[in-house]
């Protein structure tokens, strides 16, 4: 051995144990912010896996009775079924949501790192890091904390990792079965947007990687085998979900899913929410860094690094020969399949309302943003492939600076779970009352709910014509039966001072009114759902 492939040897090494130990570190700050920092901000969305696993268990029904989705999306799979078991073990809390976000987040990264071993020999360890890193915060809260847009791209990655062998050959009767479970789990919840999300981005691959030029019949035959498990699976799923509406087992309320054309005004609207969202979703995001000292520094590095990685997988799509002249190669068919995740969710995002209400919903792009990453990523490792100094130097490079913003990043949520933030002392404070049940608008109902461990029930309403009345979606109609007993109305300072004459003429007045760190609670003898009753119209 000479020297030089000693010293490459050694190096690769070294790379290997920096990686490793990268990684570690990584996972190490995403899962101590899932299981703990993220209660700060945890929100009514994500508390309603954890209401919804309640009225599953309370039913013992797939699809409990009552219960009114939006959108008709039926959050399965996602938190919710793992939540469902274990409530007869332990109270429904964040804790609880914690743990399955950390186990979920688990499976994602598996996801991931069986698709870098079926498919790239040379890149491992920096696209680990990159999603072990969370991507960016909006990504963490949206896809690893809420738990329902990760399936789709968990379910993409698993399924070209269980197609990756034998790739012009029939696939094996174990994979295709494997395959027809996971298409038929991710799009049970709903087939529509499974099929943006998930199956055309699928089938695109499967398609490009598989198919041998030219085509004939045997040569679209493995091809065929594959493309017909995802959508056998999609089938089923579809088969299900529209019966379960059919026959009265699942309700829903259309309102994201109302699409309609937008007028001009609107595309121009829809378009800078899509690019300043798209820009945080990717890691662009100054929030992420605000109170540190060289926020501005911080924000540099993590901008440098969205525009590489964002730049590099299209210069390599673009530039880059496949390996045999006769067929696509696995970066051609991942870049097939971002034109197919991307191109319908762009389109219906821009020119119909009301996707885009604001930077928070790019998280229709998951899966595109997904691919994007995992491909440059790659890319990015295969050119420093060669295991040359300089090479390996640069990947340590960029999995420090992976690593250190990454560790800002959660470091500025660990400073502020220290300080709570008024939600949780609301919480605490409406479980001294020993008042049960109450009342409040829905970003702060079900996460007040939650937070309390469900010691205090309260349910959302919505303001509409000037009155107060039950919310028409992710609700059960049971939670509005009146009860005997007093119940609260917790408001906002701000919705207080706004709705304080409506609310007393729907209402009354109230016994007590205690002011809570930004919020009121409204104390009244009686359960206002006495009120809301004769207002229920869904």
């Amino acid at each position: 051995m000479t020297f030089q492939s000693f010293f490459s040897k050694r190096s690769e090494l070294a790379l290997n144990a920096f990686g490793a130990a990268s990684l570690l570190f990584l996972c190490a700050l995403l899962f101590k912010y899932l299981a703990f920092q993220s209660r700060q901000n945890f929100t009514s969305d994500d508390a309603v896996l954890n209401l919804l696993a309640r009225e599953v268990y309370q039913h013992g029904r797939l699809f409990p009775e009552n219960w009114v989705t939006a959108n008709g999306d039926l959050m399965l799979p996602s938190g919710t079924l793992i939540i469902a078991p274990l409530l007869h073990f332990f109270p429904n809390s964040f804790e609880l949501h914690a743990v399955v976000s950390v186990i979920l987040t688990g499976v994602f990264l598996f996801s991931v790192h069986w698709t870098l071993k079926t498919h790239s020999h040379n890149s491992y360890f920096l696209p680990m890091a990159l999603f072990a890193s969370g991507i960016s915060f909006k990504y963490t809260q949206m896809v690893l904390l809420q738990t329902t847009y990760f399936w789709w791209v968990c379910a993409f990655f698993l399924t070209i990792a269980v197609f990756a062998k034998n790739r012009f050959t029939r696939p094996r009767s174990r994979e295709i079965l494997l395959a027809v479970l996971i298409s038929a789990a991710v799009s049970l919840s709903n087939p529509s947007r499974s099929m943006l999300m998930y199956a055309l981005p699928a089938l695109a691959f499967l398609a490009a990687y598989h198919w041998r030029i030219p085509f004939t019949a045997p040569t679209l035959a493995p091809a065929a085998w594959r493309i017909g498990a995802v959508l056998i699976g999609w089938l089923i799923a579809s088969a299900i979900y529209y019966n379960s509406f059919r026959f009265g087992f699942s309700k829903t309320v259309d309102h994201a899913s109302a699409l309609q054309l937008a007028n001009i005004k609107q595309i121009h609207s829809n378009f800078s929410i899509f690019l300043n969202g798209w820009v945080e979703y990717l890691g662009l995001d100054p929030a992420a860094f605000s109170g540190t000292a060289l926020a501005g520094l911080y924000l540099a590095i993590s901008g440098s690094l969205v525009v590489l990685f964002s730049v590099a997988a299209f210069i390599w799509w673009i530039g880059e020969d496949s390996t045999e002249d006769t067929q696509f190669d696995f970066y051609r068919a991942m870049g097939i399949a971002f034109i197919a995740s991307f191109i319908p969710v762009i389109v219906l995002y821009v020119f119909f309302v009301p996707l885009a209400v604001n930077p928070w919903t790019t998280r229709y792009f998951t899966t595109p943003v997904s691919i994007l990453f995992l491909v440059s990523s790659i890319c990015i490792g295969n050119w420093f492939s060669n295991k040359r100094r300089l090479d390996l130097l640069l990947i340590a490079f960029l999995l420090t600076c992976i690593c250190w913003i990454s560790y800002i990043r959660y470091k500025v949520q660990a400073a502020a779970s220290i300080t709570e933030t008024n939600t949780i002392r609301v919480a605490r404070e409406l479980i001294k009352l020993n008042t049960s049940k109450g009342y409040a608008t829905y970003w702060n109902a079900s996460s007040v709910t939650i937070l309390t461990s469900e010691a205090v029930k309260v349910r959302p309403i919505e303001i509409a014509s000037n009155t107060f009345r039950p919310y028409p979606v992710m609700i059960s109609h049971d939670w509005y039966r009146q009860e005997a007993g007093p119940s609260f109305l917790l408001l906002t300072d701000g919705e207080a001072t706004a709705f304080r004459a409506f609310i007393e003429g729907q209402f009354g007045r109230a016994k007590k009114i205690i002011p809570s760190n930004g919020y009121q609670i409204w104390i009244y003898e009686r359960d206002l759902a006495e009120k809301m009753s004769k207002l229920q119209s869904h």
